[in-house]
């Protein structure tokens, strides 16, 4: 995702020239969702760990959006609208092992259509 001049996402595509094929057009609102997976309490605040955290709480500062906690989603979770579609942060406040219940309620709340998941470990 590239940032405008203004901080807000240009595009939620990784290479705008080879657009995403299995979305919709241009005309239905996208959802994107994006998870920052790490463990809950102040022992793993500042760590590598956290790094999802990390990232969704820089991408709500820089799109002025604030989480609000959602209980029964198990996450903290911060919405923006862009030209794009509407944009969804997730922290979930369960432990890493964990965060896919908070993952799926979300998406269940949501109905997103696209899913990045932020979090510390390579494949």
């Amino acid at each position: 995702m590239s940032l405008g001049s203004k901080g807000r996402p240009s595009s939620f595509t990784s290479n705008p020239s080879k657009p995403d094929r299995g979305l919709k057009r241009s005309h239905e609102t996208q959802t994107t969702l994006v998870v920052g997976l790490g463990n809950v309490g102040g022992k793993y605040e500042r760590t590598r760990h956290n790094v999802g955290f990390l990232v969704v709480e820089e991408l709500a500062r820089k799109l002025d959006t604030h989480f609000s906690e959602k209980k029964k989603l198990r996450a903290l979770v911060a919405e923006v609208s862009t030209p794009e579609g509407k944009l969804i942060l997730a922290k979930p406040t369960t432990y890493m092992n964990r965060s896919g219940e908070a993952v799926q309620a979300v998406m269940s709340w949501q109905k997103p259509n696209r899913i990045v998941a932020v979090y510390d470990d390579a494949d």
